[in-house]
């Protein structure tokens, strides 16, 4: 099989580099693209819905916890936009009450627990979580502010959100079972590489990664076991991998056609 670029517009020789090119699979098949089709983002964070008055924690975009909060009534309400956790702070008085586990990310505004009076040596605040109950701040039940205080680190990203907020779909399923082989250790024009097979119970795939910043044109000619040949061609946008299943295009079939190199 014989697979090339070719770019009119290029002023240089960028080539494409063909990942895993031939990728035979007995039983098992890979899927067309790896990536999870939405934004990522990586390590931990904190999304906080006033329409949900739910906190969200999400590590690598994947759900750790969500309990219920109160943030800002409508006179005085939670800033929204986004944020970062700048301090903890154990604990700090305010007005009449006692604040703990605070983790600041606005000059004015924390999370924290519930509000503790001193003087009647009594929380307040726990029957008010779920709805808008606040002063501009974000309240927690004290287990969960606890929780918070030692699971987030400074620098952690805070989405405060008016809307509701939908949870990331969850990554796909790791693959098992299957062999994945390089095709080739580098960029050049042409490749010529060894033979895969469209007979039945088998999945070959073609993995090309353009790493240039311009769209660029791949022709991939199949040499077929009955001695004749086929030609594809594909156009794969800059920066981008694209992914072929060859099965889809020369389709299934128990014969010498059906064999390719």
């Amino acid at each position: 099989m014989k697979s090339f670029r070719k770019n009119s517009k290029a002023k240089e020789c960028i080539t494409l580099l063909i990942l895993a090119l031939l990728v035979v699979l007995p039983l098992f098949g890979l899927g067309h693209e790896g990536a999870f089709g939405r934004n990522f983002y990586p390590g931990k964070r904190i999304v906080i819905s006033i329409a949900d008055q739910t906190i969200y924690f999400l590590e690598d975009d994947i759900l750790v916890k969500a309990h219920l909060c109160s943030t800002g009534k409508d006179s005085t309400p939670t800033p929204t936009g986004v944020f970062s956790v700048t301090s903890h702070m154990p604990y700090q008085p305010s007005g009449n009450v006692i604040l703990y586990h605070l983790l600041w990310f606005h000059p004015n505004y924390a999370m924290h627990s519930l509000l503790y009076d001193p003087k009647t040596q009594t929380w307040k605040g726990a029957d008010t979580l779920g709805r808008k109950a606040s002063h501009g701040c974000v309240r927690q039940a004290n287990h969960d502010a606890e929780w918070a205080y030692n699971w987030v680190p400074d620098g952690t990203r805070v989405d405060i959100i008016e809307q509701h907020f939908e949870l990331p779909p969850p990554p796909p399923e790791p693959y098992t079972g299957g062999h994945c082989a390089v095709g080739v250790p580098s960029p050049a024009k042409t490749f010529y590489f060894a033979e895969g097979t469209c007979r039945p119970g088998f999945e070959t795939y073609l993995a090309i990664l353009n790493p240039s910043g311009e769209t660029q044109e791949v022709e991939v000619t199949y040499m077929l076991g009955d001695s004749t040949t086929r030609g594809q061609n594909v156009v794969v946008p800059p920066a981008s991998r694209y992914t072929i299943s060859v099965k889809e295009f020369l389709g299934e079939a128990d014969d010498q056609a059906h064999d390719f190199s």
